[in-house]
């Protein structure tokens, strides 16, 4: 359960450092074309799918705690379906109130006007802009924007499958080789070496 806690805080100051203050960026040469630039690439909906992202990690989250917190109590088959169902009914309410709050927090069209035009314009020419959305506007800039989730997706995947065991077994030797370091420096010091 602590998990969940740290991992929500950590989210909340994720989700603010996304927000920058206003900046005046619609009135900015190229806020039209970002906009489009966004509703033609399909951003809106990666915004929803990101907000459905993030509302499973913290399903899964939650339910590794629960998982977690039941196990140290004993509980009798009877008492445990009790405390499963009073769980899953605050936590049911806890994700609404939760998607409630960040689209509150982040509404679409405020990280369209406050993070995406100033970005986009930071890093784009308004030439550069009027062709990117050209190309969205093209047949396969608009098959692209169709596919570009599930290509992210199927790249993730394929990942985690070629890369995933190596790079999780590398990470556990990085660690432990780093325990043992810090470990050998704590013993120097404690030692007075």
């Amino acid at each position: 359960m602590k998990d969940l806690g740290k991992y929500l805080r950590h989210l909340l100051v994720s989700c603010l450092l996304l927000l920058p203050a206003l900046t005046g960026a619609d009135e900015q040469r190229g806020a039209s074309e970002v906009r489009e630039l966004l509703q033609l690439s399909g951003a809106e909906r990666q915004y929803s799918q990101l907000l459905q992202v993030m509302t499973r990690n913290i399903q899964t989250s939650f339910s590794t705690g629960l998982a977690e917190a039941l196990k140290q109590r004993p509980l009798g088959e009877r008492k445990r379906s009790q405390a499963k169902a009073i769980l899953d009914r605050n936590f049911g309410q806890f994700i609404t109130r939760f998607q409630t709050l960040m689209k509150q927090t982040m509404p679409w069209e405020r990280l369209v006007r406050d993070v995406y035009i100033p970005v986009y314009l930071r890093h784009f020419s308004q030439r550069e802009l009027q062709d990117l959305v050209a190309f969205y506007r093209s047949p396969t800039g608009r098959k692209f924007a169709r596919n570009n989730g599930q290509l992210v997706q199927d790249a993730t995947r394929a990942i985690k499958h070629e890369y995933g065991k190596q790079l999780q077994q590398r990470a556990e030797q990085l660690s432990q080789q780093t325990l043992r370091q810090i470990t050998q420096e704590l013993d120097q010091l404690a030692s007075g070496g």
